[in-house]
């Protein structure tokens, strides 16, 4: 099944938003100055509307970069504490989905929310709400 096959642009029955703020994303909070998000956005991008969608969870765990490597294989650097996180998410799915991750779309890298599609790869969860910083 190709890539676009997977990815679900039509949004479930029970959820009308297609798309959202950053602001409202973050709750009105900006991420801290070291994250990736600032690589794509400045403060002035928070109330642009961007494009919700649904994507693979397996195939952003295996094919998606963060850094310079895939996810699966950043896990074998995930100190402790990540790796706790990892597995918060992997048992409590309700809240690794509560929240869209955020990814640049184009070049196939997640901006935000590796610990939870990683937490969801590893307890085989198929998709994620994402929002597109490049749509």
């Amino acid at each position: 099944m190709e890539l676009r096959d997977r990815i679900k642009i039509l949004l479930e029955d029970n959820d009308t938003q297609s798309t959202i703020t950053l602001n409202k994303h973050y709750e009105g909070q900006y991420p801290e100055d070291n994250e990736i998000i600032w690589n794509y956005v400045s403060r002035i991008d928070f109330d642009e509307e961007l494009n919700i969608i649904y994507i693979d969870v397996q195939d952003i765990f295996n094919n998606w970069l963060f850094g310079d490597v895939t996810i699966k294989e950043a896990m074998q650097y995930a100190d402790t504490e990540q790796i706790g996180t990892i597995n918060y998410y992997k048992n409590n799915i309700s809240e690794a989905k509560r929240k869209p991750i955020i990814v640049d779309f184009i070049d196939k890298i997640v901006v935000d929310g590796y610990h939870r599609i990683a937490g969801m790869a590893l307890a085989k969860e198929n998709f994620i709400k994402a929002i597109d910083v490049t749509s």
